[in-house]
């Protein structure tokens, strides 16, 4: 899947400004936002998880899918998160600390370009991904590496913001403003919204659900298993 030409990507000065943004300041205020809490519950909901499911989280941010996942998984399940900030993954350290979990590991990496060296391919019952791809330049990229990672039968959500269509695409500015400060524009928006549509093509099963009018969405659908 690729970008088409009328959607531009996101510039690399945005992504450098991200990542100061998110070390820096939203890594401090990120667990404040309740409001996504309901959003990231309904993902895990997607991944129809069991006992001892070994799930790898990209974008994993503060940390704020684990309680959900750990419900399901228990203690003879894990964790993988993998997320770029430096200061997002120190919350989520703590997080982990303070609900003394021993089932959960954090690396530090980008999403598009996972050395096997860190994360060895098609080892894990689930993967997910919440809030994070939105503002990655190259999504597709990042789509692929957790399907890479993803055993053939296992499941795949991703959950994001995304811009408006139709009718509605008048709200699109506000809808740009109330995720601004997250590192999302009106490109990203735009981009967002045909990963969408077309991200669920490369998946079994696959289901598109949209959430708070059209500007949030979650895809789930079953890695399809190996040819040959």
């Amino acid at each position: 899947m690729t970008t088409p030409a009328g959607v531009p990507t996101i510039s690399a000065k945005r992504v450098r400004l991200s990542h100061f943004i998110y070390d820096h300041i939203i890594s401090k205020v990120y667990d404040l936002q309740l409001l996504m809490i309901p959003f990231k519950r309904a993902a895990v909901n997607e991944l129809e998880l069991k006992r001892g499911d070994h799930v790898i989280a990209f974008c994993c941010g503060t940390g704020q899918e684990f309680p959900f996942i750990q419900s399901r998984i228990g203690p003879t399940g894990e964790i993988l998160g993998v997320d770029w900030s430096d200061g997002m993954l120190e919350q989520a350290r703590r997080r982990i600390v303070n609900n003394g979990w021993t089932n959960v590991k954090l690396v530090k990496g980008d999403v598009t370009t996972l050395p096997d060296s860190v994360v060895e391919a098609a080892p894990y019952d689930a993967g997910i991904c919440t809030l994070g791809l939105s503002i990655i330049s190259r999504p597709e990229k990042a789509f692929q590496a957790l399907k890479n990672v993803v055993r053939g039968g296992g499941r795949i959500v991703i959950g994001d913001v995304c811009s408006f269509s139709g009718l509605k695409s008048i709200l699109n500015p506000l809808n740009t403003l109330t995720v601004l400060t997250f590192g999302n524009t009106r490109r990203s928006l735009a981009q967002s919204r045909v990963f969408a549509e077309t991200s669920p093509l490369s998946l079994l099963d696959a289901k598109l659900k949209w959430h708070l009018g059209g500007s949030r969405y979650i895809v789930s659908g079953t890695c399809p298993m190996p040819s040959g």
